[in-house]
């Protein structure tokens, strides 16, 4: 069976991978390129996500989602995508900075958390704030859908 895949492609100019290793996303709808492609995500989707080949960080909209075919869907056997809310900088802010990531499930916490460091500088929360100095991650969890 062949399925729809849902993939990103580095916005950085410089990513030697931006063409050849796009950033895989977790699309809750599986289906067979047989059907239509999944009406998903919302039309008002975004989200920060770092390439986890160069490590820069980008928003990306719905209409940077790129579709293509797959016929293993074993690609998240051993990977995963984490959503991470890092705390803002202004205090009292009720928003947290939510970055996301690709990456190898058993990635090491310490590898994990400095790929977040790395890349999170330039993400912000809902309030337009950036993430605190030093860097407090709240929260990672590995997600299913965005």
């Amino acid at each position: 069976m062949i399925y729809w895949c849902p993939a990103l492609h580095c916005k950085n100019p410089d990513c030697p991978f931006r063409e050849t290793l796009p950033i895989f996303l977790p699309c809750p709808i599986r289906l067979e390129t047989t059907v239509s492609r999944p009406d998903w995500p919302r039309p008002d989707w975004k989200a920060f996500v770092a390439c986890r080949q160069c490590g820069h960080l980008y928003e990306y909209t719905e209409r940077d989602i790129q579709w293509g075919a797959s016929q293993e869907l074993g690609l998240w056997g051993q990977n995963q995508f984490v959503r991470a809310e890092l705390e803002c900088e202004q205090e009292g802010c009720e928003f947290p900075v939510v970055v996301h990531m690709f990456c190898e499930k058993d990635i090491p916490h310490a590898t994990l958390d400095q790929k977040l460091f790395e890349s999170s500088k330039q993400a912000t929360c809902s309030a337009g704030h950036r993430p605190s100095d030093p860097l407090y991650i709240k929260r990672v969890v590995g997600l299913g859908d965005l």
